[in-house]
């Protein structure tokens, strides 16, 4: 049996074999024709080849973390301003330009200063020695308030001097100044006199009561004897009755 199996295969040849691939292809040709023919997307011979559609890419939804998602608002436009209509005019003629002038400054209010405590005001001070006139002299001395000392030499005293006057000539000694102050009140003012406007001798002794011997009041006549002679002794003409 096995003898028969070999010289069975033996007797097919290549020839035979060679025709029936070919039988295959072109049965298999004939059948691929016949499905593109008769199918939608099968390729059409003489027509432009439709460009392939893009693949479809189905990509699996990948879930999206929660976030916190901030919201602006809405802010609406304004509405733009109604147009005015401008009527053109004529400028105005120009003015003639004035100076201008700062006001005036305020003049500062004076500051009134208000003292409600009262200050005794001290009297002036008095000279000493100072001049004195006769006619001051003379109410002084009726008061009781002065004395008169003629400086004058002793001569000119005896010939003529003021009633109730004292002399105590500029040469005398200091002892006898002492002696004359000695008999004198403290608050006594002491007036000197010589014989007039001329003479300084009544000047320098009121100088040197005070200087020397420290009397509080002194006073000196300018006039001397003469202003007294001129006011007491001559008198004036009395007019014609």
């Amino acid at each position: 049996m096995s003898t028969n199996r070999a010289s069975s295969t033996s007797n097919i040849s290549p020839r035979s074999v060679l025709l029936q691939l070919l039988a295959v292809v072109g049965l298999s040709c004939a059948l691929g024709f016949t499905f593109n023919a008769s199918s939608p997307v099968g390729v059409k011979f003489g027509e432009p080849a439709a460009p392939p559609s893009p693949a479809k890419v189905t990509a699996a939804a990948t879930p999206i973390p929660a976030t916190t998602v901030r919201t602006n608002p809405v802010i609406a436009p304004s509405p733009l301003p109604t147009p005015v209509e401008v009527t053109a005019t004529a400028p105005p003629p120009p003015q003639p330009t004035r100076r201008a002038f700062p006001p005036p400054a305020p003049f500062p209010r004076p500051r009134v200063v208000t003292n409600h405590a009262t200050v005794a005001t001290p009297p002036p001070a008095q000279l000493n020695p100072a001049p004195i006139h006769w006619p001051e002299t003379k109410a002084l001395v009726a008061e009781g308030r002065a004395v008169l000392v003629d400086v004058r030499p002793r001569p000119s005293f005896d010939a003529g001097h003021i009633p109730g006057a004292t002399s105590l000539p500029e040469a005398s000694p200091p002892d006898e100044f002492k002696s004359f102050l000695s008999r004198q009140p403290t608050n006594i003012t002491v007036i000197t006199y010589c014989s007039s406007t001329s003479c300084s001798q009544s000047a320098r002794v009121a100088n040197r009561l005070v200087g020397e011997f420290h009397w509080p009041s002194v006073r000196y006549m300018t006039g001397g004897y003469l202003e007294y002679q001129q006011a007491e002794i001559i008198k004036p003409p009395q007019p014609a009755q």
